[in-house]
Parts: structure tokens; sequence; C-alpha cells
């Protein structure tokens, strides 16, 4: 939602989060914060496609989830207010995203 906040309403088309969003931190740098909204959207594993340390073997999550819209991540949360129901809303509303089978692990990360 950040960035479609910055992208398309303010025009900042190259807005970037801190450290690529977050996207390179391990889980345990950032317990206060979930990529979880961004996870769904990119196609990026974090825990196999950047390049990591012996020491950070498993610091960052499976993500093999992709494909997924704002929109789609906006009406999978209406009048959701717990964690699971919001994963069950994704499965549900999105059955053609092929990466639906992955969203349980995807989850469990967080």
């Amino acid at each position: 939602m950040t960035n479609d906040w910055y992208n398309r309403k303010l025009g900042l088309s190259k807005f970037e989060h801190n450290f690529k969003n977050r996207q390179d931190y391990p889980i345990a740098w950032q317990p206060f914060y979930t990529s979880l909204g961004y996870d769904l959207i990119d196609d990026i594993n974090q825990n196999t496609d950047i390049f990591h340390t012996y020491a950070d073997y498993g610091a960052y999550p499976q993500d093999r989830v992709s494909g997924y819209t704002i929109k789609q991540i906006e009406n999978s949360m209406k009048n959701t207010i717990i964690w699971d129901i919001w994963k069950e809303n994704l499965k549900k509303q999105n059955p053609n995203n092929p990466t639906n089978k992955y969203l349980d692990e995807l989850f469990n990360n967080w």
C-alpha cells in the first residue's frame, strides 16, 4: 500500500523504503515489521535469491508466493482481525493464483 501511495498518488515512481523495502533484512533484525504484504506481490524469495553467508542460513523467510495485487490484498483484509482468516480469504478470493499452495508456508514465517 505504501508503494501504491508513493508511486501512483504522489508520482514518485522510484520510491523505495530503506534498504530495498527491507527485503534484505533477516527476520531477527526486524521483529517489529513484517514484509508479508510485499512478499505477496513480489517474485523474490529472500531465502534463496539473496546472497547469504553460512551464518544467515534460515534467517530469511521462505517466500514462494507472488502475483497478488494491492487490490486483492486489500479485499482479503476486509472485516478481518485474525491472521489465519486473512490467509484463508486470500486463498478463497484468488483461486487462480498458482502460488496459493505456498500461502501457509509464507504466513508461518511471521
